[in-house]
């Protein structure tokens, strides 16, 4: 362009359409950040070209982006620089100077205005549309700016390892998008459940799925092994831990396989220290995959969880971390546990070996505290020997134990009956229920 040939207005023309496309290019960055890679694959597989396309381009993200900034960039510095050249060609040459400050002024409304605000707010409202309107442009970017885009990236990589930044790349797919699909799939709900379940696994701890050691069943380091068996079969577990003095510190841990051979030989009255095995400890804050891998990889089933004073927090097994993948695991031991059966308005029949805090619970009654965890280690602490059929014992809070069927060696069954309300409460709970003023 001489500067005695006038610009022609083509080239206004031209510059608006280098306006625009800079407008695209902002609209599409936005767009390609906030759709979803998981979303975008998950479209590709349907046979959409323009969602192929933009699954190619977001395989290297990096790239992509550099591509987006640097058409941004070259196509506002040429609109600009052609909109001055004209505004000043024509300005000098009406003896109008100041028309250069007026086309820099129409350059900055068209760029704030047409070409900043209203794509970004275009490709906020509808992201998916966008991209996918905009992958064949990204593209055809991509390609061109291939040769200028590589030799910036190695500038840049040897510009952070000369001033030692390390680099991380960022995730192709993110946990949320993951979900997303999940959710929008056509899988059956118990399958999406497991699917949800594996992505939460990962992020599990210890201490999210072990056994408290407010509910430990465990055995004293005094108990004999005989006694040590009686727990094992009121609780229906294979294994103990074996605290001292107080549950806090555990010493050992019983397997009933390793008491048989004892109970053959006559030597149940032996301390359970003959025959418990050395306790193996990891932390609660232990990631449970983690914990899974070492289960295998030593052969265990169950762990003692410690805190971080040293302290016992509870114990885990190889079960509790399954469960965490498969949901609630039940064998028949569990599903006879569970079957409580009401009798009346205020009686239960319940198994033996329930435990007393899922009865305070289900059944809103008040049981004392010891050093037991089911209804007949209660029943055997009240009585002071193990109970027979046909005894009772009535607690303080008004609730009736009665034995249904016991053996020589533990309760089998065990009628529950809550203390009836009386006169007073009656009353009480009849005016309630009328609106009337106790």
């Amino acid at each position: 362009m001489g500067d005695d040939v006038p610009p022609s207005m083509w080239w206004l023309a031209l510059a608006a359409g280098l306006l625009t496309l800079q407008g695209a290019f902002v609209a599409a960055e936005i767009a390609f950040l906030a759709i979803g890679v998981a979303k975008v694959r998950h479209l590709a597989s349907e046979g959409r070209r323009s969602a192929r396309m933009l699954s190619w381009l977001l395989a290297d993200r990096g790239r992509l982006f550099s591509t987006v900034v640097v058409s941004i960039t070259l196509l506002g510095y040429a609109a600009e620089s052609l909109v001055t050249y004209i505004a000043t060609w024509y300005g000098a040459a009406l003896g109008m100077p100041y028309l250069h400050y007026v086309g820099l002024a129409a350059v900055i409304v068209v760029v704030v205005v047409l070409v900043e605000a209203f794509p970004v707010i275009a490709a906020i409202r509808a992201p998916e549309t966008t991209a996918m309107a905009l992958a064949p442009l990204a593209s055809l970017a991509y390609v061109v700016f291939w040769p200028l885009i590589t030799a910036l990236t190695l500038i840049s990589n040897g510009v952070l390892r000369l001033t030692g930044a390390v680099t991380q790349p960022s995730p192709t797919i993110t946990e949320e998008e993951v979900i997303s699909i999940i959710d929008e799939s056509e899988v059956q709900e118990d399958e999406k459940s497991m699917l949800l379940r594996v992505l939460d696994f990962a992020d599990r701890t210890v201490e999210e799925v072990m056994v408290p050691r407010r509910d430990m069943v465990c055995a004293r380091e005094e108990d004999t092994i005989h006694e040590a068996l009686g727990v094992m079969l009121d609780s229906r577990h294979s294994r103990l831990p074996v605290y001292r003095d107080r549950r806090d510190t555990i010493v050992g841990v019983l397997y009933n396989k390793d008491l048989l051979p004892f109970l053959v030989e006559g030597q149940g009255h032996l301390p359970v220290s003959e025959a418990m095995r050395p306790a193996h400890f990891v932390h609660e804050k232990r990631m449970v995959a983690d914990l899974v891998k070492e289960f295998q990889d030593q052969n265990r089933v169950m762990a003692l969880v410690t805190d971080e004073y040293g302290g016992t927090a509870g114990l885990v097994t190889m079960e509790d971390a399954l469960e965490e993948l498969v949901g609630e695991i039940l064998d028949e031991e569990d599903i006879e546990e569970a079957s409580t059966l009401a009798l009346g308005d205020d009686s239960f029949l319940v198994p033996g070996n329930t435990a007393t805090h899922e009865l305070e619970r289900d059944l809103s009654i008040v049981l004392p505290s010891g050093e037991y965890e089911t209804v007949s280690g209660l029943l055997q602490s009240e009585l002071g020997h193990i109970p027979k059929a046909g005894e009772e014992v009535l607690l303080a809070s008004g609730v009736r134990l009665t034995v249904v069927e016991a053996n020589a060696r533990r309760v089998l069954s065990v009628q529950i009956t809550k203390p009836r309300a009386t006169n007073g409460d009656e009353e009480s709970a009849d005016s309630a229920a009328e609106g009337e003023p106790t």
